[in-house]
């Protein structure tokens, strides 16, 4: 099954696709540049080994986008490992953070 996967990914302004587990990051930047307006959440637990805490933090404030789009990416983190969705009051606050975000009053979690 996993055999049939094709993570070949060619990056805006890439000269070739890159294979390797893909990173969708340039993708991001140049859909934020393209429209300025767009909002990011980013959720995540603190003691999640698959994905780190801070590599997220790290590696969106290094997009290559003007700086004056970071203020568009919002951060939400959670007493949880990798599926924050597991513990109940977790998903319910993980919910809660979502639909404000959606509702656009979720406010700068930075």
């Amino acid at each position: 099954m996993y055999e049939s996967w094709d993570y070949r990914h060619q990056a805006p302004g890439a000269h070739r696709p890159l294979i390797a587990l893909p990173n969708v990051l340039p993708d991001l930047a140049a859909a934020m540049k393209t429209n300025p307006t767009m909002r990011v959440l980013v959720l995540g637990g603190y003691y999640d080994v698959s994905t780190p805490y801070f590599e997220g933090r790290f590696e969106l404030r290094h997009l290559p986008m003007p700086a004056s789009l970071e203020k568009n990416i919002e951060y939400r983190y959670y007493e949880s490992g990798h599926m924050v969705y597991v513990n109940v009051p977790t998903l319910k606050k993980l919910h809660d953070d979502v639909a404000a975000f959606i509702q656009g009053g979720a406010g700068s979690g930075k």
